[in-house]
């Protein structure tokens, strides 16, 4: 572009007008306005040059609008029809020349949107200039209900949405609005105290947002609007790290060259402090989640003013070249790579927005770039606004069925996405990133998307990763034998995720034989005692199983077994002598019972490890010897000062036998021998 101070005429024929203005560009800035600038005739007709003439085309309607001779040479509106296109005249004293061709709009991908007031100390407003290289400025009058003047900004993490902090009567307000004004903006919030420096959280459900007073706080709201739900004290300048519940913010009690802290943003409690940032304010946090960008401007701080970057994980700050006097918001680029910085006492107009490379390694580069804006002075606040990728709201742990969400929809058609967990190669990836079995622990995703026309951006998400299963623990011992139909299991699981249910089965035995499959007795039951069935003459063990809220599900725990004692009815009186009564306090309202020694109850066909007889007990009564097969498992006396009915009497414990079961009366006739039942038991 050319600059022209004083016009004369070139080339000049008496009463010619001047040729078309050249080189004419036209910008459509993300936030609807358009942005032009030309260069000067090549031919200025008689007289020199008195102004220029844009002319715009839309649906078929041309519209002029007169601009008065300036050295800038540009011209911009706010709310441009996506079809205009426009050309540009030359005015001389004889009158207006040729319109020349018209010039369609080239959209522009990236624009730095301002807080600035005019050269001559106007109003300060909200301004936008187009990247890469601003070739004008863009005005953006306020929406309905805001004021002009704007302090803090933040964008949304698909680019789509603009935060802002503006004074109002009584207070200050925080709105939201569509960075290309397609939509009304919002009130979000109104405060008393001056509202500064809002950040939006990587998975856009909040915001926080500083406050400036003698003793400020950080206030984090819905990104909705409405009541804050956490007041951090002493904290402001806060900006959201990648896992989306972290806040870097600046503290304010206790002196003035404190480092930068680490916050939780929903209870508010400090998690730590970032060595190296002593007297740091104003922390922004790369999109990549790489870098902590801050500035040191406070009198007395031991080092350097200036703006400094650091890695977010802690280590060495590196300051960038030349920026002494940083006076305003920092602003990453939505690739991470580069940052924006309002600063002044340096070449060019004082008080202008600059950017700097920061290298793959956190190295500024050597020389801060001015960018370049004519029009207003007076920078305060600025952001770099453009669509990029993001990823959606997702739990703050993950596990192996997770998935997190990816957001391109604000990027045009043909864009590709590649995904980049910790330290593994990129991949491509779209829609969601599912996560699948990880160790369990902290974990990084990138997502960096790139349009057709190679612009790109990247998103950050740090998350913690559980794939450990819940530790399952047994309750009280099961008894060896009961004569109830169901015996209680509890259980209980521990896991850092949290318990969402239990499995609990079973597996029965028949007289200690084989066990069958094992049957259902609860599935993905939130209780911690379920009653398993038991049936008459088996011997039924039971297990558990926990799954945590992520679907980690841990191993079968080791088995409780219990045995229900076969029935005395299904005992076979294999000598003469017994009698079978029914009586209500007998095991399953029956007995068995004989006088006479040497009387012998069978079973066939058992299998057993150790064996319980189910007998009463009382002062006449006599001795049982239990045999399987041949062999003698042992005897029991069932003499008792008192009558006690559904005694149950272990046998010693033995190698696991089987073969036909005896009980044998081995006491003299006339004691009484009573049998109920018979357990059996091979684990």
């Amino acid at each position: 572009m050319a600059f022209l101070l004083t016009p004369v005429a070139a080339q000049a024929a008496p009463g010619d007008l001047p040729s078309p203005a050249t080189a004419v560009s036209v910008l459509r800035v993300p936030g609807g306005g358009v942005d032009l600038s030309w260069d000067l005739p090549v031919d200025y007709g008689d007289g020199g040059l008195t102004g220029f003439v844009v002319h715009r085309s839309s649906a078929g309607v041309d519209t002029s609008y007169a601009v008065p001779f300036s050295a800038s040479l540009s011209w911009s509106e706010s709310d441009a029809p996506l079809d205009a296109a426009y050309a540009v005249s030359a005015t001389n004293p004889v009158g207006e020349g040729d319109t020349g061709s018209y010039v369609a709009q080239t959209p522009v991908g990236e624009a730095l949107i301002a807080a600035a007031s005019d050269r001559d100390g106007g109003p300060v407003r909200m301004t936008e200039w187009a990247l890469p290289q601003p070739v004008a400025s863009v005005s953006r009058p306020a929406g309905q209900g805001q004021s002009d003047a704007a302090l803090g900004m933040s964008l949304s993490p698909d680019g789509r949405m603009l935060l802002s902090t503006r004074p109002a009567p009584g207070g200050w307000q925080l709105w939201s609005e569509p960075v290309d004004r397609s939509a009304p903006p919002v009130l979000l919030w109104s405060s008393a105290t001056v509202l500064d420096h809002p950040a939006w959280s990587p998975d856009g459900s909040r915001v926080a947002v500083g406050t400036q007073a003698s003793v400020p706080s950080t206030y984090v709201l819905a990104s909705t609007g409405g009541a804050p739900v956490r007041e951090i004290p002493a904290t402001t300048d806060p900006s959201w790290m990648p896992d989306g519940s972290t806040l870097v913010v600046s503290r304010t009690a206790g002196g003035p060259s404190l480092p930068l802290a680490l916050v939780d943003a929903t209870s508010g409690a400090t998690k730590g402090t970032l060595t190296g940032t002593e007297g740091a304010t104003r922390p922004e946090v790369s999109p990549d989640g790489r870098w902590i960008a801050f500035r040191r401007s406070r009198v007395g701080d031991v080092n350097p003013r200036g703006v400094y970057v650091m890695p977010a994980a802690g280590g060495v700050a590196r300051v960038v070249p030349d920026t002494a006097v940083a006076v305003g918001d920092l602003t990453w680029s939505p690739r991470g790579d580069e940052l924006g910085m309002v600063l002044t006492n340096m070449p060019g107009s004082p008080n202008s927005l600059y950017r700097s490379t920061i290298g793959v390694d956190g190295t500024p580069s050597a020389v801060s770039a001015h960018l370049g804006a004519r029009v207003y002075q007076g920078i305060q606040r600025g952001v770099w606004v453009g669509a990029r990728v993001a990823i959606g709201p997702a739990p703050s742990i993950t596990g192996p069925g997770s998935a997190l969400p990816l957001d391109a929809s604000a990027l045009p058609p043909g864009t590709g996405l590649t995904c980049t967990l910790d330290a593994s190669p990129a991949i491509p990836c779209t829609g969601a990133f599912s996560i699948g079995k990880l160790t369990t622990g902290r974990h990084l995703l990138l997502v960096r998307s790139r349009e057709p026309s190679g612009r790109e951006s990247v998103a950050a998400r740090a998350f913690m990763h559980d794939s450990t299963s819940p530790v399952v623990r047994l309750g009280t011992t099961v008894g060896a034998v009961t004569l109830a139909s169901t015996t209680a299991a509890t259980y209980s699981a521990t896991d850092a995720s949290g318990v969402a249910s239990y499995d609990v089965r079973s597996r029965r035995a028949a007289r200690g034989g084989t066990f069958g499959d094992f049957a259902t007795v609860a599935a993905s039951t939130t209780s911690t005692r379920v009653a398993v069935p038991l049936s008459v003459g088996y011997q039924t063990c039971w297990s558990v199983r926990a799954r945590d809220q992520l679907g980690n599900t841990s191993a079968w725990s080791s088995e409780r077994c219990t045995a229900r004692p076969i029935d005395d009815r299904a005992l076979t009186r294999s000598t003469t002598g017994w009698t079978r009564r029914t009586g209500s306090s007998s095991y399953l309202g029956t007995h068995t019972s004989t006088t006479r020694s040497g009387a012998r109850l069978t079973v066939a066909s058992v299998k057993a490890r150790q064996i319980y007889l189910v007998a009463t007990r009382c002062p006449s009564c006599g001795t049982a010897t239990i045999y399987v097969g041949s062999t003698k498992i042992g005897s029991v006396s069932l003499v008792s000062a008192t009558t006690r009915r559904q005694s149950i009497l272990a046998l010693p414990a033995r190698s696991l036998r089987s073969g036909t079961l005896s009980i044998v009366a081995t006491s003299k006739s006339g004691r009484l021998v009573q049998v109920d039942g018979i357990a059996l038991r091979t684990v």
